[in-house]
């Protein structure tokens, strides 16, 4: 007997359904020209074009073992390009499906089709080849840097997608950058990158981010001058300097970005590689968090079990069942405060990593599964249900991430139109992490106390009314800990880090452990404003400061 092609059975369906289908031709842009940095988040474009009304883009993101650990989808649009940003290594084994409603009308594996690099990237907007090819080299003999050329309405509009690159090299009168672009280049200028702006003219690129670094490149000796901004570096290079032969030499590029070997790279990690899981606690550590319909089921096996024992026809079950009627018990009691919706500070915990510059803030994002028992391999006993956070930190970053506690189903993260700045960073059995940077305009209602420097060798000084809860993470790998002292407006050293760190310890010291010249400031703040856990706002949100030499660089 014939059977129908996949594509006459999906059409009929659609038909059926109302729902119109169409021939779907199909691209994609992955990494840096096919190329992600390992493990750094990379730009992932998509397009189709033929509309799809209510359709939706799904990208499914694989575990170690090559099982789904997360799905992120956002609404289709045919003809533009629809921005992502992805981990590596996920993106290597990417699974991209469109789909209408529950059908599947196309389904693209990109295992193989992506290529990693384990060093700097540079990408190169408006250079000609054998500048590129200078900058390629600047490393050279110890290593070499990966040169993508780019064209400046291709440069990401999100500083999530710029993660890991390195160096952005840009020839200004070529390629203006709009104000999308502009912002996102800050946020990760300020992070640590490197940007080198040739034929840098007043009102331009370096302008923008620097005011008077063009005037200043063009009275400077050989043409060009370095400045920090933030925890990164300016290179402007004026009009007629050193530009033009010598920018093909690689010599000239090592003088200009002054790279460190990959391994000690710079930059700010707010994404350590981390479990998503809360510090990883032990699941039984957890009980006193249960949710509503995990105790209902226990409580219901308690009684039954106190049934069974008042039923029991002779004495000697007793010994037998009374020590479960007992564990039955605990775990009900113990589950007593989660009654209804489990506490949002249970499962999601919001952490920011605060720029300097005013360039914003990195958000990780930590949610687990709400169901205690099913994390304890007791799926039997739980109810199958779902949960969700809903995100609104910012006009950029919006979305739903919904849990089930049925096995096999993935966490997914929708989207919402436009939401260029939230993605997955990390995703497996315990939890997943979202990444996501925030305008400094949303941190505003947290209010986040302002420092100023304190003596040579000693930690910042918080301006008045700065609350209590303040802690310093001194430079250096010794994890040397002080605690804001309000009354005697001083720091206490500390022997070990304040307790009230809690769950956020683990992150801040990984974090911190990225750029250990730097000290770290650390407090917890109110909820984050547009993040709600089962519907119920945040209570706190733990931040990080990071305080130390913006001229790293070596400013010129």
């Amino acid at each position: 007997m014939r059977t129908a092609p996949r594509s006459c059975i999906i059409f009929l369906a659609l038909a059926a359904a109302g729902i119109p289908a169409a021939a779907q031709s199909l691209e994609y842009r992955a990494g840096l020209d096919g190329t992600a940095v390992a493990g750094r988040l990379t730009p992932f474009l998509w397009r189709g074009d033929a509309e799809q009304p209510g359709g939706s883009v799904e990208l499914t993101l694989p575990d170690r073992e090559g099982a789904p650990a997360a799905i992120i989808e956002a609404p289709y649009l045919a003809g533009p390009w629809i921005p992502f940003t992805l981990p590596h290594p996920a993106v290597t084994e990417l699974t991209v499906r469109l789909r209408a409603g529950d059908f599947i009308l196309s389904e693209t594996p990109l295992a193989g089709r992506i290529d990693a690099w384990a060093g700097h990237a540079a990408l190169a907007v408006g250079l000609d080849a054998a500048s590129r090819s200078a900058l390629a080299r600047a490393l050279e003999p110890l290593e070499g840097i990966l040169a993508v050329d780019l064209a400046a309405e291709a440069l990401p509009s999100s500083p999530l997608a710029l993660d890991g690159v390195s160096v952005l090299a840009i020839r200004e009168t070529d390629s203006p950058l709009s104000t999308s672009r502009l912002r996102s280049v800050a946020a990760w200028l300020a992070s640590g990158g490197t940007l080198a702006c040739l034929e840098a003219g007043a009102g331009g690129t370096a302008d923008s981010l620097a005011p008077g670094a063009a005037s200043a490149a063009a009275a400077s000796p050989g043409g060009w001058t370095a400045l920090p901004v933030g925890f990164g570096r300016l290179v402007a290079v004026a009009a007629g300097g050193t530009d033009g032969p010598d920018a093909g030499s690689p010599d000239t590029w090592r003088a200009w970005l002054r790279l460190e070997p990959y391994e000690r790279r710079r930059s700010l990690d707010p994404w350590p590689e981390l479990s998503p899981g809360l510090a990883g606690r032990p699941p039984w550590t957890a009980l006193a968090r249960i949710d509503g319909g995990s105790l209902l089921v226990l409580s219901a096996w308690a009684v039954s079990v106190l049934a069974a024992l008042g039923l029991a026809p002779r004495k000697r079950f007793l010994l037998v069942l009374a020590p479960v009627a007992a564990v039955s018990l605990a775990l009900a009691a113990l589950g007593a405060s989660g009654t209804g919706p489990a506490r949002p500070e249970a499962n999601v915990r919001a952490r920011l990593m605060v720029l300097p510059a005013g360039a914003g803030a990195w958000l990780s994002l930590v949610g687990t599964p709400a169901d205690i028992p099913a994390r304890m391999g007791l799926d039997w006993l739980a109810l199958e249900r779902g949960w969700r956070i809903d995100l609104a930190p910012s006009t950029a970053a919006t979305g739903t991430l919904r849990f089930s506690s049925s096995a096999g189903r993935p966490p997914r993260l929708s989207l919402g139109a436009g939401s260029v700045d939230l993605t997955v960073r990390r995703a497996d059995s315990t939890g997943i992490e979202l990444a996501a940077w925030l305008p400094d305009g949303s941190l505003e209602t947290l209010d986040l106390p302002a420092f100023r420097d304190g003596e040579t060798g000693s930690p910042p000084l918080p301006e008045e009314g700065a609350g209590t809860r303040l802690a310093w993470l001194a430079p250096g790998s010794g994890q040397a800990w002080s605690e804001w002292n309000a009354g005697s407006r001083s720091w206490e050293r500390l022997g070990s880090a304040p307790a009230w760190l809690g769950d956020d310890l683990a992150w801040m010291i990984r974090s911190h452990a990225s750029t250990p010249d730097l000290g770290f400031l650390a407090g917890l703040a109110g909820g984050l404003p547009g993040i709600a856990a089962g519907g119920l706002l945040l209570g706190s949100t733990a931040w990080v400061m990071p305080w130390g030499d913006r001229d790293r660089g070596g400013a010129r």
